[in-house]
């Protein structure tokens, strides 16, 4: 893998509630959308033009986990996240472990823990 310099990538992250964001104006300036963690229906139906407009002029979208849990009623975002939840498993147990230490984005953790990710069964 090549390194990539700080020159070449600007991150920007911005909290926002979603109920702002989906204006034209507001999501010309992002390069891409995380949907992280939503559920339920979220946007009304001009918020919902303004970002199949973004999308298809070429901004990102990164969903995750419960992005798939979101706006059942709307077949356009049906496609875009590929298939919406069905159910949650029960609580599962497992350990991590960090096996490149020397990456920036694991340097800090610790080398290996144990986990519970709780869910409910359906």
């Amino acid at each position: 893998m090549r390194p990539v310099s700080r020159a070449l990538i600007a991150l920007v992250v911005a909290a926002m509630s979603l109920v702002a964001v989906p204006a034209a104006a507001n999501l010309a300036r992002y390069q891409a959308v995380i949907w992280l963690p939503t559920t339920g229906d979220v946007l009304n139906s001009a918020q919902q033009t303004a970002f199949e407009s973004y999308v298809a002029n070429g901004g990102g979208y990164v969903g995750v986990h419960a992005a798939a849990d979101t706006e059942y009623d709307w077949p356009w975002y049906g496609e875009l996240v590929g298939a919406y939840f069905a159910s949650h498993p029960a609580t599962q147990r497992a350990t991590v472990t960090i096996e490149d230490r020397a990456s920036v984005s694991t340097q800090y953790r610790y080398s290996r823990w144990d986990l519970a990710v709780y869910g409910t069964s359906q």
